[in-house]
């Protein structure tokens, strides 16, 4: 059985990572057959993202109709630097800026088609080089592109998903290959297309995603996911320095962390391993005796009571009130439908006798608010001055299956945050008690955090 292993951008940032890269880990391991590549993330501190400046070229285009001359002569040093580091000739590639080049100078209707258009050259080429040198090494490799195998989409541009059907086309197009060859297959993450062939991107970090599903489809034995951190962390680094790594997760605590804004996976990339029972591996490109995180079904009891906090700003709360609520029949779908109706997606609710808060994303309200309030007012879905929105706020989120078998964890929680001053203004925790959900101001949402983790893991700091 092979090892299906997915490498970020930092792991491709450069010829002399990506050589390391290669030789070190992909060539280390003989199981290693299938490999997903990432766009190269920033060189240097003061460098862009790959992805980022391919989006900066479709964007300067659309804008001006002005070829971005400049920005597609700075994408191709990129790969020409890491190609002449790597000891290659250049020529493979102009196939690849050739036609990067007619996509950027075709004329379309849709603006986020023509950038999904754009945005999958990175990891185009960074799978084409990759393959070139391991050629160079005398290894049997073969680039298979997503639209060569079946990885079709519902054609969502820029957050698209694949269509269920396209499990088994894959399937069919590489279970041969690795049964019946030594051949080390390439494929380009974060892209697939539609059903009339058109580039269509995952949201972003999607190569996670890529790798999991051809996991899904090979039926791997492991699925490595290869990042510039050892493995997820108890919390954000960026709030906590140098924050314990978790060993071992489930499946479960993993999406809870993913979801609620740890950012080291894709939120999607545990369902097509779940489907499989295929086990996670999340490992740092620059610590290899750093055996990182490892995500199963289930894990051997650790006696940890929570396994990490994480957090996620920019939501909008709103607020409604309705004498009677829990009278009406099918009140809740009538709020939601109203949600629905605006392009409104719910984060997360909370209900009592007389009253819901639904949090929703601020980036989807903006410019929506008065409508949203009319309509609920109209369809007679709030008390007289029973609904408004709060602004500015974030979601606290603590994990661990632990939680499930410990009592008094919530008022644990609820009396550290008061003892900081925080007030908590909504509470979730769902029926399987491995998370519990905190609504607050956002400017006391890091203090939460930080109040938290030195809670349950401030004695190993």
């Amino acid at each position: 059985m092979a090892i299906v292993s997915k490498f970020g951008g930092t792991s491709a940032k450069d010829g002399i990572t990506l050589e390391n890269v290669i030789n070190n880990i992909i060539l280390a391991n003989p199981e290693r057959k299938v490999i997903v590549f990432s766009a190269p993330g920033k060189a240097s501190q003061d460098d862009i993202k790959v992805t980022d400046l391919l989006i900066r070229i479709g964007e300067t285009n659309w804008n001006s109709r002005e070829y971005p001359s400049d920005l597609i002569r700075q994408f191709r040093e990129r790969f020409l630097t890491i190609a002449d580091y790597l000891g290659l000739e250049r020529s493979f590639l102009s196939y690849h800026f050739n036609l990067l080049d007619a996509f950027v100078k075709t004329e379309m209707d849709n603006r986020d088609a023509y950038l999904d258009s754009i945005k999958p050259f990175g990891e185009m080429i960074t799978a084409k080089l990759v393959a070139e040198f391991l050629r160079k090494q005398g290894k049997k490799t073969g680039v298979y592109l997503p639209e060569e195998i079946g990885m079709i989409t519902d054609g969502n541009f820029g957050k698209s998903k694949l269509l269920e059907s396209s499990y088994q086309k894959i399937t069919d197009k590489l279970k041969p290959v690795l049964e019946r060859t030594d051949e080390i297959i390439i494929v380009p993450g974060f892209y697939g297309v539609d059903s009339r062939g058109r580039y269509t991107t995952f949201s972003r970090g999607g190569s996670d995603l890529t790798g999991a599903i051809l996991a899904n489809t090979v039926d791997a034995k492991l699925y490595e996911n290869w990042t510039d951190t050892d493995g997820i962390r108890r919390a954000d680094p960026r709030i906590i320095d140098n924050p314990d790594t978790i060993e071992k997760m489930t499946y479960r605590e993993a999406r809870e962390f993913a979801y609620s804004g740890a950012e080291v996976l894709h939120p999607d990339t545990l369902i097509p391993l779940i489907a499989k029972d295929i086990p996670l591996n999340v490992r740092n490109t620059f610590n290899l005796s750093n055996k990182g995180t490892y995500i199963t079904t289930s894990k051997i009891p650790n006696g940890h009571v929570v396994e990490g906090v994480s957090h996620k700003e920019g939501f909008t709360v709103l607020y409604v009130e309705k004498t009677g609520m829990e009278d009406e029949i099918g009140y809740l779908n009538r709020l939601t439908n109203v949600l629905l109706n605006h392009g409104l997606s719910i984060s997360q609710m909370t209900t009592s006798i007389d009253s819901v808060s639904v949090a929703m994303p601020a980036n989807q309200i903006n410019g929506k608010a008065e409508a949203v309030i009319g309509d609920i007012i109209k369809n007679k879905l709030a008390d007289s001055e029973g609904v408004n929105m709060d602004y500015d706020k974030s979601m606290v989120c603590v994990v661990g299956e632990g939680m499930r078998h410990h009592v008094g964890v919530l008022t644990k929680l609820s009396g550290e945050l008061a003892s900081h001053g925080i007030n908590i203004e909504t509470v979730y925790q769902g029926p399987s008690e491995r998370s519990i959900i905190f609504g607050l101001d956002s400017k006391d949402a890091k203090i939460a955090v930080k109040a938290i983790y030195d809670l349950y893991f401030g004695n190993r700091r």
